[in-house]
């Protein structure tokens, strides 16, 4: 619960101090030679592999599960909206980093405003909290393994992510006042979704809890957070597909020079 979310966020705004840090200092973003520092081409090749492999994963992972959620809002076949997902994906991704970025300043604030709101108004709806009503997963053991575990598979996928990021990053103070802001924002939310949870105890054991929640309140709530997730899932899929491509690009100049025929075919894999 909050204690577990306190060590996610304390090692989440650690770790991205770090990395931002030794971006800045080394100008190195390639995600296998920040992993591994040494002259070790093998190594290198193999935990390059392994980050691209995890971070298209989740690409593929969005995109099933826009599919789903379209289907679920518009009665929209899985097929089709699992290709008008990628292809929004791969539209975007065309700009790359600069362009992932400029979409997050827009994206960003407005998810995070709109998903306060709908916390708020579900901890403040009529009703009692249930503090007992938690779920715990027997292999993890508590809730520091927990966060621990659920840090490291985030974090893992965001080197390749924040790395590029953090190149163009002017100043320590603009790294510092960024991370600090995203904590506090990350925390609160979490923290009104735990809370809404305990609020609702009977949807935490749904596949979407919160929008289990927002559409039990107000079926207009719950397309707004319905389409909260689907801008979210965008999110979560360009920046991985941006930095996929990034790390192809950083490795043969043929990925560089083909670019828009290589994101198509990133996408038509991740569709597929």
């Amino acid at each position: 619960g909050i204690y577990g979310l306190i060590i996610n966020l304390a090692l989440m705004l650690i770790f991205l101090s770090v990395l931002i840090a030794l971006v800045r200092k080394t100008g190195i973003h390639e995600i296998d030679r920040l992993i591994i520092r040494s002259n070790l081409p093998v190594l290198r090749k193999i935990t390059g592999a392994l980050c691209v492999f995890f971070m298209f994963g989740i690409f593929v992972i969005m995109s099933a599960g826009a599919a789903a959620l379209l289907k679920n809002m518009l009665k929209m076949p899985e097929a089709l909206g699992a290709f008008l997902f990628c292809s929004i994906v791969a539209l975007f991704s065309v700009f790359g980093v600069r362009g992932m970025v400029k979409v997050f300043s827009y994206v960003v604030p407005v998810l995070s405003a709109v998903c306060i709101g709908i916390c708020l108004y579900a901890v403040l709806s009529p009703g009692k909290f249930d503090f007992s009503a938690s779920s715990q997963n027997p292999l993890l053991g508590g809730y520091a393994a927990s966060a621990i575990n659920y840090v490291s598979y985030n974090l893992y996928g965001t080197i390749g992510i924040v790395a590029p990021v953090a190149l163009n990053i002017k100043n320590k103070r603009s790294s510092v006042l960024g991370v600090s802001l995203g904590g506090v924002i990350l925390f609160f939310t979490a923290l009104l979704i735990i809370l809404s949870l305990f609020k609702n105890p009977s949807a935490s054991g749904g596949e979407l809890p919160m929008l289990d929640i927002a559409l039990k309140l107000s079926g207009v709530l719950g397309i707004i957070y319905s389409v909260l997730l689907f801008l979210g899932m965008f999110g979560t899929s360009l920046s991985t597909l941006v930095a996929t491509q990034n790390y192809f690009e950083s490795k043969n100049t043929f990925f560089k020079a083909h670019r828009i025929p290589c994101i198509i075919a990133l996408s038509f894999t991740a569709y597929a």
